[in-house]
């Protein structure tokens, strides 16, 4: 019960109220507060979980079978001096190319800086890294954009949400092209397009893998929403608007 209580010429003014169904409302909006967070903390261990074991695949795969390699190379030199011009470019290139391999593998787990860099730089910088090499051609416009009225965690985002969504790309789409759009709109919400040719989804299909939810993480922290349009065949477009 809710007790109001005044003053009067005649004494005491005292009004109840009971407030029990406004209390079962508060107590399931708790609830599901809890519960939400409880998702997002679940939703970031996973996160975390997914990039250890990116490190450890791109590690043990890549580098260390290139610098297996190089070690190889090396011990026949070693033992066989006479293969060393043979053997000593194959040398060399296998160490280059783990360079290569780490370079790429802090690009894509290092936040950008966007204080020195535009985002759009960092962009073109991730299409070289990440679709380029896979054959995917990238389009960028950014002509209606206006980077200087976004703060620097929203532009984190962006870079990280294309980042997960380049990544489902590569491993999903069997795309050859993708389109990335950004721009503001009058309401100086930020919106990015990303678009691509592959083979698309059935729009009907649950979307539960761990790459969407990690998108709608970061497009809820800034109030913002997502829109994906996809079929069989049809591609895939993934639209984020941020306030």
């Amino acid at each position: 019960m809710e007790n109001h209580i005044y003053p009067s010429p005649d004494g005491l003014s005292v009004f109840t109220r009971d407030i029990s169904e406004k209390k079962r409302l508060e107590k399931e909006l708790q609830e599901q507060e809890n519960k939400l967070q409880l998702e997002k903390l679940a939703v970031s261990m996973a996160a975390e979980e997914k990039v250890r074991n990116l490190i450890g695949a791109e590690l043990h795969d890549n580098v260390n079978q290139l610098l297996a390699s190089a070690n190889v190379y090396l011990s026949v030199i070693r033992d066989k001096p006479g293969r060393v011009e043979e053997l000593i470019h194959n040398c060399i290139s296998s160490i280059k190319q783990a360079i290569h391999e780490t370079r790429r593998l802090a690009h894509e787990l290092v936040a950008p800086d966007l204080k020195s860099e535009s985002l759009i730089m960092q962009v073109e910088m991730l299409c070289e890294t990440m679709l380029e090499p896979a054959g995917i051609t990238a389009e960028i416009k950014h002509d209606q954009f206006k980077e200087s009225q976004v703060s620097q965690d929203r532009l984190l985002a962006l870079y990280r949400i294309l980042q997960e969504q380049c990544s489902n790309i590569l491993k999903y789409a069997e795309a050859t092209q993708v389109s990335i759009r950004f721009e503001t709109d009058p309401n100086k919400r930020t919106i990015m397009h990303i678009k691509d040719n592959g083979k698309g989804m059935d729009p009907t299909a649950q979307r539960s893998g761990i790459g969407l939810r990690n998108i709608a993480t970061r497009i809820e922290v800034f109030g913002g929403t997502m829109r994906i349009e996809t079929g069989a065949g049809q591609g895939f477009l993934l639209e984020v608007v941020l306030e």
